[in-house]
């Protein structure tokens, strides 16, 4: 038999073998990437968004902070029931941005109040929030932010405020949120937030395997080049790195990030 045929046989028959063995816990697992959750006070699209955060924290840690207003009208039995936040910050606490946004892959905006995205389309960041916010639009670190309550003509708010509406307010309002998307920021659906986060977290360029029940064998033809610039690759929690593929990712000190669903 032709020795390249052997050896292509016997790799073959090792990786059936590997495949077939039981799923152990991994000891290199990493943390799952982390979240930053800005609550303000604002509460149209507040109980839909909740629900998108419980969605998200079933593969992200959730951090939150907490405006002056959102400790005062949002309680902790109304918010956290929902979801499990790693960390809770406190606007009034003063602690840096830059310890908050620490090791932070993506912030959301769960509500967006209209005063926040007139401030922030007029570049004004009179407290600790805002400033978190477009501190994250100057570094390129993502910013997704409900749409629904900064916007005259969402439903909930026209059953508020009973239909009536102000042409030239209507206006002003859907100028601030298009001034929002050119600075940066994504805007979405308050229901609807877990996809632009994953999308943020995990973007096109990142190789990102799908989560089987089965031993996905990762072959040195797996990492790709793409992948050694980046320094980091994400697999799916049962992967198993091939012998040649765990000396790629030594020999160039790649971070392997296991995902948990």
């Amino acid at each position: 038999m032709d020795q390249n045929k052997l050896v292509k046989l016997i790799t073959q028959e090792i990786i059936k073998k590997l495949a077939a063995e039981p799923v152990q816990e991994l000891t290199e697992e990493v943390s799952r990437p982390q979240v930053l959750v800005i609550m303000t006070g604002g509460s149209i699209g507040f109980s839909q968004s909740v629900k998108s955060l419980a969605s998200i924290e079933k593969w992200a840690e959730l951090k939150v902070i907490l405006s002056q207003n959102a400790a005062q009208i949002y309680t902790r039995d109304l918010i956290f029931p929902n979801f499990k936040p790693t960390r809770i910050y406190h606007s009034q606490e003063q602690t840096p941005a830059k310890e908050i946004l620490q090791d932070v892959k993506a912030v959301i905006v769960p509500v967006l109040t209209l005063n926040s995205a007139a401030k922030l389309a007029a570049g004004i960041c009179d407290n600790l929030v805002l400033n978190i916010i477009m501190n994250s639009l100057l570094t390129g670190l993502p910013v997704i932010a409900a749409r629904n309550a900064a916007s005259l003509r969402d439903e909930e708010r026209k059953k508020i405020i009973g239909g009536r509406s102000n042409p030239g307010l209507v206006q002003l309002t859907n100028d601030n949120l298009r001034k929002l998307e050119v600075m940066g920021i994504k805007l979405a659906d308050a229901a609807h937030l877990e996809e632009p986060t994953r999308k943020a977290v995990f973007p096109p360029n990142i190789k990102k395997y799908g989560y089987t029940k089965k031993r996905e064998i990762i072959t040195s033809e797996k990492i790709s080049n793409q992948d050694i610039e980046q320094g980091y690759i994400y697999l799916p929690k049962n992967a198993l790195l091939t012998p040649l593929s765990k000396d790629i990712v030594s020999s160039h000190n790649l971070k392997v990030y296991y995902q948990n669903s």
